[in-house]
């Protein structure tokens, strides 16, 4: 009885469901995503997987450029408009046409990306594959935008563990079927297995939204072709508003971790390291300590993205009180999730690091990074609440300036005194942008 009495509490707050339905999705598709790491480097070697991972930045950067803002702005505004579908596809009609535009220059400067940037000509056929995926991804992404917007985080929860399911069974059956005919594994069929992975979230998107559109909607869809560009002149002019800053915001933090992950291992060895100590310590940090960091963030994301809508929704209804009700929560879940993470790193990080990774020097790193989970999941909760208020470009600001203190470190300090300037500037980096994340918050909610 009580069970039932607790599962009708939280159908009351639909933040709180939402918040449990993509954090266990987020969760189930990491552990997947473990588990097929796994898979590749026992088939396809350490070196195909590298290969395999070099093409990440390129995607991801056409990802931000092209997506990522708009999802964030479809989410504020399907949350607040009386015709929330207009929104939808004018941003799906932007996001579209960015990512048709560089799926065409990935495809047709593969070789130079592969040369002259990549360093490695093997990933030109890779590039030209993923480029496939762009379009897919950014079109499931204006609809996790939506729906995030209608406070249904159902779809895009399924969608995220059809995606990841997608991807690792699509590339065993390629797995079995190379095997029949006594080939191997290759890091280009890992790359249709993420096509595969993408094509399957958009079909789950694209039967979620015909199932559960309203049935009155298909009539309002009824216009001629200059009736919608008619009527859809206002909302691409608000949508493009909000979506450049957010946009640049993911842009830049792709290009800054892009270029922190470039200058690391150099400026390492100038404090006098080889090229493989270097790489070695740039790998135990990146690979193993920050991924047990980064972990529990999937539950500060997932209220992240069903935040905003929430805050853009009850702002613009003039209710204040409710707004400032639901940052205090957020906040509170943010310190003390980070507080508890801190608590466990502390007594734990010699586990992780003797008995997960089998190296020490992870372990020496969780411990003193932990200190960052209270200000890293707080930050991200505290970028949400200012773009649901609708300053985004006051949060590229304030990540933009955690970016350069971390650059600047490993530019100046990293040379002098190695990874520990770089750990430090972490930490001063994550107070800075969340202490100016607080500031905007308050001064905004006066």
């Amino acid at each position: 009885m009580e069970v039932f009495v607790i599962l009708s509490q939280i159908k009351k707050h639909p933040l709180i469901l939402g918040t449990a339905l993509l954090t266990g999705a987020g969760l189930i598709s990491r552990i997947l995503g473990f588990f097929y790491r796994i898979f590749l480097s026992r088939t396809i070697g350490a070196n195909g997987l590298g290969l395999y991972q070099l093409i990440f930045p390129v995607f991801s950067l056409c990802l931000a450029l092209s997506a990522s803002g708009m999802q964030t702005a479809i989410s504020r505004y399907v949350a607040v408009a009386k015709r929330p579908h207009i929104y939808l596809w004018c941003g799906m009609l932007l996001s579209v046409f960015l990512s048709a535009v560089l799926a065409c220059f990935i495809y047709w400067l593969a070789p130079w990306i592969a040369t002259d940037i990549l360093k490695e000509s093997r990933t030109a056929d890779l590039l030209q594959l993923v480029s496939f995926a762009l379009i897919p991804a950014a079109i499931h992404a204006c609809f996790n935008g939506y729906y995030y917007g209608k406070k249904n985080s159902i779809p895009p929860a399924i969608c995220q563990i059809v995606e990841q399911l997608a991807r690792v069974f699509g590339t065993l059956l390629i797995y079995q079927i190379l095997q029949e005919q006594g080939r191997s594994l290759e890091p280009i069929h890992a790359v249709w297995g993420l096509v595969i992975g993408e094509l399957a979230g958009l079909l789950v998107n694209v039967t979620s939204y015909l199932i559960l559109r309203p049935s009155d909607e298909s009539k309002k869809h009824s216009w001629s072709l200059g009736t919608l560009l008619s009527k859809a002149t206002t909302p691409l002019r608000i949508l493009s508003i909000m979506a450049i800053p957010l946009t640049l915001n993911h842009v830049l933090m792709t290009l800054s971790h892009s270029l922190e992950h470039l200058l690391l291992p150099q400026q390492m060895m100038l404090f006098g390291f080889t090229a493989d100590e270097a790489l070695g310590h740039f790998g135990i940090l990146t690979g193993m300590a920050l991924s047990v960091i980064f972990f529990p963030s999937a539950i500060t994301n997932s209220l992240s993205v069903l935040l905003l809508p929430r805050i853009s929704e009850t702002k613009s209804r003039g209710d204040m009180c409710a707004v400032l009700d639901t940052i205090k929560g957020a906040l509170c879940c943010g310190v003390a999730l980070g507080s508890l993470c801190t608590f466990v790193f502390l007594f734990s990080a010699d586990w992780f690091g003797t008995y997960i990774f089998d190296n020490t020097l992870a372990g020496f790193y969780i411990r003193t990074l932990s200190i960052l989970c209270p200000f890293m999941y707080t930050s991200s909760l505290l970028s949400s609440i200012v773009n649901g208020l609708g300053y985004a470009s006051l949060t590229l600001a304030c990540n933009l300036s955690g970016c350069v203190i971390r650059i600047l470190a490993i530019w100046f300090l990293v040379p002098l005194y190695g990874m520990y300037a770089y750990i430090i500037s972490m930490i001063i980096a994550a107070v800075v942008v969340a202490g100016e994340l607080m500031v905007v918050v308050k001064s905004k909610c006066r």
